[in-house]
């Protein structure tokens, strides 16, 4: 038995997926985001430094220093 998880159907012509609890169109849905990312957003760094313990940022840290990325957007 296959089982297909489908992101987004097709009702009465319209793109529908699930917002929560709730069936929402699918551009509705991009919008919701947006706004519960705008809500957070102030309060994202100060969050993952409390939960962290500010170790989020060694590893950002690390992560550019791996990439080999500099300020001007280009490699080294």
């Amino acid at each position: 038995m296959q089982m297909t998880i489908k992101k987004y159907s097709e009702i009465d012509g319209a793109g529908t997926t699930h917002f929560g609890f709730e069936t929402v169109g699918v551009d509705e849905k991009a919008e919701r985001i947006a706004e519960v990312f705008d809500a957070i957003s102030a309060k994202y760094d100060i969050m993952n430094d409390v939960m962290s313990l500010g170790t989020h940022r060694l590893v950002k840290w690390y992560a550019v220093q791996a990439s080999n990325a500099s300020s001007r957007g280009q490699g080294a």
